[in-house]
């Protein structure tokens, strides 16, 4: 008997062992999966750390030996999200069919122990963006543990975001944003993955498609209007010498409340209230809301305006120039100039997120970007944040139709819609209704959402009674809106900003047109040696494409082409300012990322030639907006009698 409990002391030490060593190599896998996490994501490491492996986690060996995971659910049971069979071959058949090119990104909600992330990390093309979503700490860090993470944590196209830093998703949204651009975005999961932290996941997957239709439709608005925005900063530079930065007024305005005053039709339900309290609250005003309310007998604290179509200066024709001169102006750099030019008051400058428009903006001093500036109301719904206030009470912001009208009583129309003809999509009215809005007012909305998101609960208030619903945003009248919110008196405003465009003084106007007038010197060469080359080179592309010339299709031209555009791609400085004047392009190079690169002497492939042929066109467009033909590109940087830039002849 003793010897019979001997053998099974032997037996026991044995798998005593064999756990320890267990143990121990999961520790040294864990250990090396948090070095590499440590490398990328030190907060998400440092917080892994310190979490272990709880009982209501679960790891099991599947039947072909892969380990799968078990979670204990509220009733007690365990519920298995991989396969108990074989994990890996569920996941090869779950993504059949699925391709993840270089030009297209990944949201995958629900990470477990890595099969589906490990599956695409071997199927997609180098540059394919995969963003990865685990809602629970306690499920990744079971993954650090019983998996080798390190083909995940080590490929820069790959994005972690677990528990509460999925809250950041958006912040780290610029690496997926060239996708939506270039390609597609697409969402995956698997459902029990998904169904452990549904509701989460339900509010990122809502979030990540606003931002990208309001990508999409911010795109559009660029390239339709691009023109415009190009020629209005250029034109605006002797006015942008003139004014400050908005950074200037960053926090100006801390803890009090704002009235940002938009010119849908609703307003004219509001003007009263807003006049009986006009002296008590920050009252910034949209550029279409302004004469509505100089009717109504009130003056705003500071007028916004971004819209860079020609059109927009209809807006204030109307206002004499003496009222316009007391009212402050914060407008975007490529605002429409016939506008801007009528306020001779103080104004300040925001920079547009477009690159040729933002470098010329931050010429000699960084400038504030507001990013995702749909509308002008947008622009006062940030600026008013920018200054620090507790609460933002929208007006006449209505993103819709009531009533079957677009704009408030007394404004002066740019636009205009047929409500019996135009396509319409039906939204929650706050009225309990639904509204008719259209696609750019829905994009509006979104955006108005996303920011109210990160936003404490009563921060803004929509008094939009009959308006389509702007989800955060409490709903109330204006009245009930303006009752027990802190007062802030207007004049001490008005005072603190005459005083800040007091500060520049004309020495530091003509310091910043120097260094703008130094800046388009450089940006005028750089265009006279592009233009004769863009024009050579796509001289060739046509006898290339006619047969014409000799050796048209051989090896000669192709020597010549190539080193003509090896010579555009080397004028990289210039490129990165242009870069989202060539949406073609940097396209292109999405998919064929060794193109922008650099040119190789023998490529004579088709993507290689549809390449040149893009970039050619596109840089020809652009020097055609700034050097129209016929025009030299080295004419000198004038200045007017007055000391302003001569910004006609700057390029």
């Amino acid at each position: 008997m003793a010897g019979y409990c001997g053998i099974w002391d032997i037996l026991k030490g044995v798998m005593t062992g064999r756990q320890g060593y267990v143990r121990s190599k999961r520790l040294s896998r864990f250990r090396t999966n948090l070095r590499y996490l440590n490398r990328t994501n030190p907060l998400l490491a440092d917080e892994i750390s310190q979490l272990f492996v709880d009982d209501g986690v679960t790891v099991a060996r599947s039947r072909s030996g892969a380990p799968t995971l078990g979670i204990r659910l509220s009733s007690g049971n365990t519920e298995f999200v991989h396969s108990t069979d074989d994990p890996i071959e569920e996941t090869i058949d779950l993504l059949k069919g699925q391709t993840f090119k270089r030009e297209d990104g990944t949201v995958l909600f629900g990470f477990g122990l890595g099969y589906v992330a490990k599956e695409i990390l071997k199927r997609k093309e180098p540059g394919h963006v995969c963003y990865i979503l685990e809602g629970l700490h306690r499920v990744f860090r079971a993954a650090m543990e019983y998996v080798d993470l390190s083909d995940i944590l080590c490929d820069p196209d790959t994005y972690l975001f677990v528990g509460e830093g999925m809250e950041w998703v958006l912040d780290e949204f610029r690496a997926m944003q060239r996708k939506v651009v270039a390609g597609r975005v697409q969402k995956l999961a698997t459902e029990r993955l998904y169904s452990l932290c549904r509701n989460r996941y339900d509010e990122v997957s809502g979030r990540i498609e606003k931002r990208v239709c309001s990508i999409k439709a911010g795109l559009f608005t660029f390239n339709s209007r691009r023109e415009h925005c190009l020629k209005n900063c250029f034109r605006n530079l002797d006015l942008i010498s003139k004014s400050l930065p908005v950074d200037v007024l960053e926090g100006t305005a801390a803890e009090q409340t704002a009235i940002v005053v938009g010119a849908g039709p609703t307003l004219s339900d509001d003007l009263h209230a807003i006049r009986k309290h006009k002296e008590d609250f920050l009252i910034i005003s949209v550029d279409a809301a302004l004469k509505p309310l100089l009717d109504a007998d009130v003056v705003p604290t500071v007028l916004v305006t971004c819209d860079s179509l020609p059109v927009n200066s209809r807006k204030i024709e109307r206002i004499p120039t003496p009222v316009l001169s007391g009212i402050p102006l914060i407008y975007q750099a490529d605002a429409t100039p016939e506008l801007v030019e009528r306020f001779e008051g103080p104004k300040y400058v925001t920079s547009p997120e477009n690159s040729l428009t933002g470098w010329l903006t931050n010429l000699g001093r960084p400038v504030r970007c507001f990013q995702n500036v749909r509308t002008v109301s947008h622009l006062g719904f940030f600026l008013a944040r920018f200054m620090g206030v507790r609460r933002v009470i929208l007006s006449g912001v209505d993103l819709s139709f009531p009533n079957g009208r677009d704009h408030a009583t007394g404004c002066e129309k740019t636009w205009g819609i047929n409500l019996e003809k135009g396509r319409f999509e039906w939204v929650a009215g706050n009225d309990g209704s639904t509204v008719r809005t259209c696609g750019g007012f829905l994009s509006m909305i979104r955006v108005f959402e996303e920011e109210i998101d990160r936003l404490p609960r009563g921060a803004v208030i929509n008094t939009s009674q009959k308006g389509a619903v702007i989800r955060g945003a409490e709903r109330m009248p204006i009245e009930e809106a303006i009752a027990g919110t802190q007062v802030y008196r207007r004049n001490g405003s008005r005072q603190v900003l005459s005083e800040m465009f007091q500060q520049i003084t004309p020495g530091e106007c003509q310091k910043l047109k120097n260094v703008h007038g130094s800046a388009l010197t450089w940006f005028r060469k750089e265009l006279g040696m592009l233009r004769p080359i863009c024009i050579q080179a796509r001289s060739i592309l046509k006898e290339m494409e006619t047969g014409k010339g000799s050796d048209a299709r051989g090896t000669g031209k192709w020597e010549i082409l190539n080193d003509l555009v090896r010579t555009v791609l080397g004028h990289r400085q210039f490129l990165d300012i242009v870069t989202d004047y060539l949406p073609g392009f940097m396209t292109h190079c999405e998919k064929y990322p060794g193109f922008g690169k650099g040119i190789s002497m023998n490529a004579t492939t088709a993507e290689h030639k549809d390449g040149i042929e893009i970039l050619l066109s596109e840089l020809s467009q652009v020097i055609s907006l700034v050097v129209p033909d016929g025009q030299a590109a080295e004419a000198n940087v004038g200045t007017r009698q007055d000391g302003g830039m001569n910004v006609q002849n700057a390029v």
